[in-house]
């Protein structure tokens, strides 16, 4: 099977969710269940019609039913390195590399609409979680995963300027990443956060606060929860599931982590509807010197989808585009 190149990955992936949303009238999340969104064995069959009419690929229902996600079918049609821990989406453009970081449970596919959002002359990278796409030990260290990464994007891209930052828990493990990098002689340019929350257990003790949003999906997990997140990363689950697992062990990370060190060069954190307030009130402690909060419309999820990865975007490059005092459209 031959690897699709990022344009076609793009593309390809575009045609696909569009499919999705119009089979199931929700919207094209790619780790989520086909079948918990709403979809039967018939709607399934009528959609792989089609995908394999388009395709000329020959994905059975049975396939499908054992990952019935956008992810691994994207994967099973040719998208390969959706398999690995450094997706590059784009690797054409002219402007600054950005460097993201997908959240706990979050894969580089959820980034394709905010690429493509970002026009054709931003390259853009994601990097996600080596267990959730490979049999990998799981990550607990926000700082370790933050070292791996500066050590990929030294790899890949040893010189010049970048833009770094993550989605969520990806943000946070930005900053490790940024310092890391600064530590190897590394400039990064910018950092560019997407609803990132620190816990107030990271901030300093007189500027702590209280998340409403950490209060309610901050949960003890079941026994039963703890030990299929022992397994993650080990055993293979379907995606939704991996997901959901990832998601949790990312609480466990975000309850352990330690202080995080201020990061004193420019950051804009790009903030939904969710809980704006709270990030208002954090942030200033991370960024104490050049700090940005732009607000978008829509939630955690939504900001990076279709209705609303426009506004998201456009904060993203009028950061970079002050940055380097490009014009903007």
């Amino acid at each position: 099977m031959t690897t699709w190149s990022d344009t076609e990955l793009l593309a390809r992936d575009e045609w696909v969710a569009s499919l999705w949303r119009g089979t199931l009238g929700r919207g094209a999340n790619p780790v989520a269940d086909f079948y918990t969104l709403g979809g039967d064995d018939s709607s399934a069959q009528s959609f792989l019609n089609q995908v394999n009419d388009y395709f000329g690929s020959s994905v059975t229902l049975e396939v499908f039913r054992r990952d019935p996600s956008l992810h691994a079918l994207l994967i099973h049609l040719g998208a390969v390195q959706l398999s690995e821990t450094c997706v590059p989406l784009r690797q054409s453009g002219t402007r600054p590399p950005l460097f993201l970081i997908a959240g706990a449970g979050g894969v580089a596919l959820q980034f394709t609409a905010l690429t493509r959002a970002l026009g054709d002359d931003q390259p853009v990278t994601i990097f996600q979680s080596p267990s959730m796409t490979s049999r990998h030990a799981p990550e607990y260290s926000l700082a370790a995963a933050g070292r791996r990464i500066a050590r990929a994007i030294q790899h890949r891209y040893p010189a010049g300027p970048l833009v770094l930052g993550g989605h969520s828990l990806g943000g946070l493990v930005s900053l490790h990443a940024a310092h890391a990098l600064k530590q190897r002689g590394r400039e990064v340019n910018l950092i560019a956060t997407l609803d990132c929350f620190p816990g107030p257990h990271m901030l300093p003790p007189g500027a702590r606060r209280t998340s409403q949003a950490a209060q309610t999906h901050v949960k003890r997990p079941t026994m039963s929860l703890i030990a299929q997140m022992a397994l993650a990363g080990w055993w293979r689950y379907p995606t939704p599931i991996q997901c959901q697992l990832h998601f949790r062990i990312g609480v466990a990370r975000w309850l352990w982590a330690r202080p995080v060190k201020p990061w004193r060069g420019p950051v804009c954190v790009v903030a939904s509807e969710w809980e704006s307030d709270y990030v208002a009130q954090t942030w200033p402690q991370l960024a104490p010197d050049n700090l940005t909060i732009v607000g978008v419309p829509g939630n955690h999820t939504s900001m990076l989808s279709v209705d609303h990865v426009g506004d998201t975007a456009r904060a993203i490059s009028e950061s970079i585009a002050r940055l380097w005092d490009e014009p903007t459209a």
